[in-house]
Formats: C-alpha cells, sequence, structure tokens
C-alpha cells in the first residue's frame, strides 16, 4: 500500500528488489540516502546511484546542497530534504501547515547509529520533554550500537521507558 521509502544503497539488494518491483507496479516508491557515494561525485560508481534514483518516484537527501544537485540532475522527479540536524521554530511552523490534515502523528522516528557521535541522549532528553505535553506520544529507536542499553538506562531515569521502542536493524541478529 501507499509509498515506500528505501534505502538509497547500490549494495542493498532489497531496495533494488522493491525499487524494481514497484516501479513495474507503477507504486511510488522514494530513496533516502546520501547524494554521492563515499568516494564523491567523482567516483566510478556514481551511476549505480543515479540509476537507483531513475527508478524511484522521489529522492529524499540529507543536506540542502544535495537536495539543489538532485533536482538540477532529475528535474522533473520529486525531492526532499532531511537534514540531520533541528529545524527552526519558523521552518517547524512551515512544515506543521503541511501536515495539518486532522491525522494525528505521534510517532517520533530515528534510524541510524546508536553511537555517540549521533548524540542519542539529547534526543532522549527532548523527547522526555516532549511527551510531557504530548502524553500519547512514542519514540522509535531504529538501529544498533554501543550507545544502546546507556539509552535505555537514560530513558528509565527519564520516565519515558515505557513510551520508546528499539527495534534492530532488519538484517540485525540482534
Amino acid at each position: 500500500s501507499g509509498n515506500l521509502v528505501v534505502d538509497l544503497n547500490p549494495r542493498s539488494i532489497n531496495a533494488w528488489l522493491m525499487l524494481a518491483i514497484r516501479r513495474l507496479a507503477g507504486r511510488r516508491t522514494i530513496v533516502w540516502g546520501h547524494l554521492h557515494p563515499q568516494g564523491g561525485p567523482t567516483s566510478s560508481t556514481k551511476w549505480l546511484r543515479h540509476l537507483m534514483r531513475k527508478l524511484a518516484s522521489g529522492m529524499l537527501t540529507y543536506s540542502y546542497h544535495d537536495l539543489e544537485v538532485a533536482v538540477k540532475e532529475l528535474p522533473k522527479q520529486e525531492a526532499w530534504v532531511a537534514p540531520n540536524s533541528l529545524y527552526s521554530t519558523i521552518e517547524m511552523s512551515q512544515i506543521s501547515q503541511k501536515f495539518d490534515d486532522g491525522v494525528p502523528r505521534n510517532v517520533v522516528l530515528y534510524v541510524g547509529r546508536f553511537e555517540p557521535p549521533k548524540n542519542l541522549p539529547l534526543l532522549i532528553q527532548a523527547f522526555a520533554l516532549f511527551s510531557k505535553d504530548k502524553p500519547q506520544a512514542r519514540l522509535v529507536l531504529v538501529g544498533g550500537g554501543s550507545a544502546k542499553e546507556s539509552l535505555l538506562v537514560l530513558a528509565e531515569q527519564a520516565n519515558v521507558s515505557e513510551k520508546i521502542e528499539i527495534q534492530p536493524w532488519a538484517w540485525s541478529p540482534e
């Protein structure tokens, strides 16, 4: 049903399968990830990501710069940015106006590594404050890493552990 977001990672066989199947079925599929491989825009594997983007209905990038490049490369394809940062009050107001459709949105979702550089304790603390005003809110953390246990402890200390769900990566044996 509906939309599907897949990883813009040429090593992901599942992403390729979903892109191909849903393209044939006329279903909307969005790729999300870094526009270029680690080797940069001149990498010899850049064409693989470009092919994935051509199979997709749209692109979700991590940076405003990548958004501009993505739009230039495939101008007829929808593209959005979801930066790894917090939005300003003005941006949040604009975003909330777009989603003012009466549908309750009570889940905060994080997908990524549970490692110190990601500063997930800040997310737990912010969620604890947020959930005071929105008691029905839930925080879903998808991923894995060395900080998992400390996140569980912090959630317990912040009295939000019952509102937090931690899921492993889909391919993880955890």
